[in-house]
C-alpha cells in the first residue's frame, strides 16, 4: 500500500492496485485522508470487504472488494476483439492516455472482421457484450446487405484505455468495454495484472492482421461514413462527461 493504493489479490489469481485517493471526500470518508488511519485497513473476514477499525476514529467505512471481484468475472471472459477504424487528428489520439476512461454518447459500430488498415487508427475494442445484429435479425436480414458482421455497443456505452501502440505501422487504441451497470465505476481507479495479459493477446493477433490484405466490405466508404467519429469526445477533441 502506498499513497491510498491498495493491491488487492482476488481467489482466483487476479491481482491489481485499485487507487481510492479520489474517494476520500466528504464527511464519511474524512478520517481516511489521514496517511496512519487509512494505513490499518484489513479485509473483513465474514463479508471479505476492506474494512477500518471502528474504535480507532470516529467514522466506520468499508469498501467492498467483492464487487469489485464480480465486475471483473463480468467483464474480462469471453472477451473478443472489435475493430473501428477512422483517420483521427494527433490531437485528437494524444488524448486517449493509459487508463482513462470515455463514454461515448452515441452507438459504437464495430466488426469482429479484422483484417489490413486504411485508416491511420484503429479502436480495437476488447468487450464480451457486444450486440450481434446480424444474429439479431436472424431470417430477416437482407441477403444482399454488405457483410460487416456489424456488432454495437447501445448508448452511453463506457471504455477503458488500455494502450495506444504502433503495430504494423498502424496506430491502435486498445479499449475495454465496461459493465453496462454501475459496476463501470470501479474501474475508474483500478489497475489489474490481467489487463496486460489481454493486451498482450491482443497485440499478438493484430500484428497478424495487420499483415493480412484490407478487407473491402470493412474499408468501404459506407463502413467507414459509420466509423468516423472520434470515441467519446467531440470531433474538436472534448471528452464527454462521465454520467
Amino acid at each position: 500500500m502506498h499513497d491510498y493504493i491498495i493491491h488487492l489479490r482476488f481467489a482466483d489469481g487476479i491481482e491489481g492496485d485499485v487507487n481510492l485517493s479520489q474517494e476520500l471526500y466528504g464527511e464519511m470518508f474524512e478520517p481516511l485522508k489521514d496517511p496512519e488511519i487509512f494505513a490499518r485497513f484489513a479485509v473483513h473476514p465474514e463479508f471479505h470487504t476492506l474494512c477500518w477499525p471502528k474504535g480507532e476514529f470516529p467514522m466506520i467505512e468499508s469498501i467492498d472488494d467483492a464487487s469489485l471481484e464480480d465486475a471483473i468475472n463480468a467483464t474480462y471472459p469471453g472477451l473478443m476483439l472489435f475493430a473501428r477504424d477512422v483517420d483521427l487528428a494527433p490531437a485528437l489520439a494524444e488524448k486517449y492516455t493509459d487508463g482513462l476512461v470515455v463514454q461515448e454518447r452515441g452507438f459504437t459500430d464495430a466488426t469482429p472482421r479484422l483484417g489490413g488498415m486504411v485508416t491511420s487508427h484503429r479502436y480495437v475494442i476488447l468487450s464480451n457484450h457486444m450486440a450481434d445484429f446480424d444474429s439479431m435479425l436472424g431470417d430477416d436480414r437482407d441477403p444482399n446487405a454488405p457483410n460487416w458482421r456489424l456488432h454495437v455497443a447501445g448508448r452511453d456505452s463506457r471504455f477503458k484505455v488500455l494502450r495506444q501502440k504502433t503495430v504494423e505501422g498502424r496506430t491502435l487504441i486498445f479499449v475495454l468495454h465496461l459493465p453496462n451497470d454501475e459496476r463501470w465505476r470501479l474501474f475508474t481507479n483500478l489497475v489489474l495484472n490481467i489487463d496486460e495479459d489481454v493486451l498482450a493477446k491482443a497485440v499478438s493477433r493484430m500484428e497478424v492482421h495487420l499483415r493480412e490484405d484490407p478487407i473491402p466490405e470493412v474499408t468501404s466508404a459506407d463502413w467507414l461514413d459509420r466509423c468516423k467519429f472520434p470515441l467519446g469526445m467531440s470531433d474538436d477533441g472534448e471528452l464527454f462527461p462521465l454520467t
